[in-house]
């Protein structure tokens, strides 16, 4: 997926579409640092990895990720109950 982020310029205001695809981008990438700040809130994501086995880095990722998602989902349940 390529996002072309439109800036303006001091001799030209943006049109409406390139406003429209800057907060179409703008949204996405909210969406993106949330999550990479919900895997943040995991300690050993924040710090630099200290164990170098092949894939470490990787299953940490995923376990974050995972943290992550379930946080959002059990959140949600809470509200819909």
């Amino acid at each position: 997926m390529e996002l072309k982020y439109v800036c303006s310029t001091k001799r030209k205001e943006l049109t409406t579409v390139e406003k429209q695809e800057n907060k179409r981008i703008s949204e996405i990438r909210i969406n993106v640092e949330h999550a990479i700040g919900g895997m943040k809130k995991c300690r050993i994501i924040k710090e630099r990895f200290r164990c170098h086995k092949f894939g470490f880095e990787d299953m940490v990722i995923l376990i974050a990720c995972g943290l992550h998602n379930f946080r959002i989902s059990h959140k949600m349940s809470h509200i819909t109950n």
